[in-house]
């Protein structure tokens, strides 16, 4: 992984994702760019003078949020030994940040829910939301009331990775190892099937050879694993039953699964898994393939 994002806004809020992204740039090797959107002050009047006022009043604003990410940079290469770019943006936040992932080949964004401040607040459902739906990166999202790292070399040593059978939601495992390093590392595979009238058992048998399956190919790279399959109608609710924060640190899921059956859908399962979530999520859109 080259670069990793992390947006700000200027809140302790945003900032609680760089202890996880600090960490994760550390152990990979990746520069880390700490990026803030610029809003800037709009006139309230049309005299020249007013708008001249309200120039000066942005430009010190600008010049505010550049002081901040550079002291904010320096205390983080200090602190954690890794190399740090920052960037002031322009433009509407979450179209802006994606087009900067894309601009820097950024491997993941690390990012809390939400911020605070009257302009780019990330709630879910706006800036994070269009991320998930507009990148192909995975996301770290991370609320703000937790400690998302839970150990001192600050990496996550509990990972459930919920799948549905299909490469694409497999996509998510190996940013989830990025974050949950072997030899240390602890998977918990979990596949969710429907309790249909005829077929549940053979459904439930069928999703835990699937999953036996993946679990080989892990331990072979030196995780520990265990596997779980669930039967119910309600995949997210499933998924977050499985994720209390005494059983794990951390969730990855996929945002699109299986064609043609249950599908792990941003706007569904993920979204739901996302908002009701109580510890952090790792969350990819994969690509569909062409054709």
């Amino acid at each position: 992984m080259r670069a990793i994002l992390t947006p700000l806004d200027g809140s302790r809020l945003a900032e609680e994702s760089l202890r996880a992204a600090c960490a994760t740039a550390r152990r990979t090797g990746a520069v880390l760019h700490m990026v803030l959107v610029h809003h800037p002050v709009t006139p309230g009047a049309d005299s020249a003078a007013m708008a001249t006022a309200i120039d000066e009043i942005d430009r010190l604003a600008r010049e505010g949020e550049e002081q901040y990410l550079q002291q904010l940079a320096e205390r983080m290469r200090v602190q954690y030994g890794i190399h740090i770019n920052s960037a002031i943006l322009d433009g509407p936040v979450a179209e802006t940040l994606a087009t900067y992932v894309t601009m820097i080949g950024a491997g993941m964004v690390v990012m809390t829910t939400h911020g605070r401040g009257a302009v780019s607040r990330f709630w879910l459902g706006s800036v994070a939301d269009h991320l998930l739906r507009h990148l192909d990166v995975p996301l770290l999202l991370l609320r703000h009331q937790e400690a998302p790292v839970q150990d001192s070399r600050m990496a996550f040593r509990r990972m459930l990775i919920a799948l549905d059978g299909s490469e694409r939601a497999e996509a998510v495992i190996e940013p989830a190892l990025t974050l949950c390093p072997p030899p240390t590392a602890e998977i918990a595979l979990l596949r969710v099937v429907a309790p249909e009238a005829n077929g549940a058992v053979q459904g439930r048998g069928a999703a835990a050879v699937y999953l036996d399956e993946v679990a080989d190919q892990l331990e072979r790279r030196g995780c520990r694993v265990s596997t779980t399959v669930v039967v119910s109608d309600s995949p997210a609710a499933a998924i977050l039953d499985q994720a209390r924060p005494e059983a794990t640190d951390c969730v990855a899921i996929a945002t699109r699964g299986a064609v043609g059956v249950k599908r792990l859908m941003l706007g569904s399962v993920t979204d739901k898994v996302v908002r009701g979530s109580n510890v952090p999520v790792l969350a990819l859109h994969p690509p569909l393939a062409e054709g």
